[in-house]
């Protein structure tokens, strides 16, 4: 079948058709030295967003942009040691390069670090140091990268935690634990933190302790439950920090789509099918769907994975340690196999020859984190294209539907928003350019395709 036959093609021109205002932004910065003077960036050549809600509690910013060169040798190069820049989002009216008024102003202040990529200035060169800053300023013009970090976050992530928590679980230490640290944030002009989104606990068994070591820093914490205070997920543990919110929930566990209010339907439309258009999604209240116009990939690593490390796990229960490992008859100790071990198989081999290793902790009462391990290697990673894309749609651990065309049938896979990559850069070249470009690649952790 054809795409324009199909019912997907509907769903598409729907996107491409819709009648809701593209938005059109601008960018621009100043940098804020100790004095409190500010210095306005000549032009935001670039803003680079990497997420790794996988693996990394924080997003990674890097602005590019052009700074005059007195400016950057006699001002910001001594002070980068205590750089703030405010980042400015502007709207701008549809097809129109005029500020729109109607719309409010995006200006957020972070911490910014003077990347490594530029000497100094005076040092490397002689005419640097002759020369005054006006000068400077009027003959030379030179592009600056700074990585930029959340101000409330820069305080949360020094933060160090501990206590003994007693008859609960270690879901709700996570959620209360991470919405004091965020309500204790003291500063001004900065976007305080909201709380904390955490997807229900597969574990719910309340504990009669949850010890957390003093010295552990905020950072650390949810992990820290995870493997050593008796599991919160059986299907992996992400945790990040994105528009002022903690968000908690688990990596690989692709059964919640139809469970969740917040969701992306992907279209795969066929590559240079619609090259570079402007819609590429639409909104219906919580969720909403765009297309894939770009290049599209899966990678299935679980099959190397499974016979690597294994299709399956056997421990021993550590509570049974500790009473029942034995019953006593006739003085004589009956241990049960069965009782005191766990040994499953997370799908088994089609020869039948399943690897089924010994834990990473061969006695223990935390089977939560051994079941992640395994979750991770029955999914493959879908990754793709989202042209002139909005970055504030996406959110941490994000439930995902592909929709893709196989001969006559749509087919669907499903999974959990990984990484996601926004890239924002200036439209064409030169500094009197106003209009910017807004790409994005997602990365998605998806049950298997079998049958592709």
């Amino acid at each position: 079948m054809e795409l324009e036959q199909s019912s997907l093609y509907r769903e598409i021109t729907s996107v491409i058709n819709g009648t809701g205002v593209i938005s059109r932004y601008t960018w621009n910065a100043e940098v804020h030295i100790p004095s409190g003077t500010s210095y306005p960036v000549i032009k935001v050549l670039s803003v680079d967003f990497v997420e790794d809600f996988e693996n990394n509690f924080t997003g990674e910013i890097i602005l590019s942009v052009v700074i005059p060169g007195g400016v950057y040798a006699k001002q910001i190069f001594p002070n980068q040691a205590h750089l703030d820049i405010t980042l400015y989002k502007i709207p701008l009216l549809a097809d129109s390069d005029l500020i729109d008024t109607s719309n409010a102003l995006n200006a957020e202040r972070f911490t910014a670090t003077l990347l490594p990529d530029k000497g100094n200035p005076i040092i490397e060169g002689n005419s640097n140091n002759m020369a005054s800053e006006d000068v400077l300023n009027l003959t030379e013009l030179t592009t600056v990268n700074f990585q930029l970090m959340d101000k409330a976050l820069e305080q949360m992530r020094v933060v160090s935690v501990g206590g003994t928590y007693r008859k609960t679980t270690g879901e709700k230490v996570i959620q209360s634990v991470l919405t004091n640290a965020s309500a204790n944030v003291k500063a001004d002009g900065i976007r305080m933190p909201k709380g904390v989104t955490m997807v229900p606990a597969s574990n719910q068994e309340e504990r009669d302790h949850v010890i957390i070591p003093q010295g552990l820093t905020l950072t650390d914490l949810p992990n820290y439950v995870q493997e050593r205070c008796g599991g919160v997920y059986s299907a992996g543990l992400g945790y990040h920090y994105k528009d002022s919110q903690w968000y908690v929930y688990p990596c690989y566990d692709t059964t919640r789509f139809n469970n969740t209010d917040r969701t992306m339907t992907v279209i795969n439309v066929p590559k240079n099918k619609f090259p570079n258009i402007e819609r590429t999604y639409k909104e219906n209240g919580n969720n909403f769907t765009i297309l894939a116009t770009g290049s599209v990939s899966i990678k299935d690593f679980s099959e190397v994975d499974q016979l690597n490390k294994g299709n399956g796990v056997r421990f021993s229960n550590a509570n049974n340690f500790m009473g029942g490992f034995a019953t006593v008859k006739d003085n004589k100790a009956f241990v049960s196999r069965g009782k005191n071990n766990t040994e499953i198989v997370s799908e088994q081999r089609p020869n039948g020859n399943n690897f089924v290793r010994l834990g990473n902790s061969p006695i223990t009462a935390n089977p939560y984190a051994e079941y992640s391990r395994m979750a991770k290697g029955l999914g493959a990673i879908l990754s793709f294209e989202w042209q002139n894309s909005n970055p504030s749609l996406v959110y941490p651990g994000m439930l995902i539907k592909l929709l893709y065309l196989d001969k006559d049938d749509i087919k669907q896979l499903e999974g959990v928003l990984l990484k996601a990559h926004h890239f924002v850069q200036l439209r064409g070249k030169g500094l009197l350019q106003t209009q910017y470009n807004t790409q994005s690649v997602l990365y998605v952790f998806t049950t298997r395709p079998r049958d592709l």
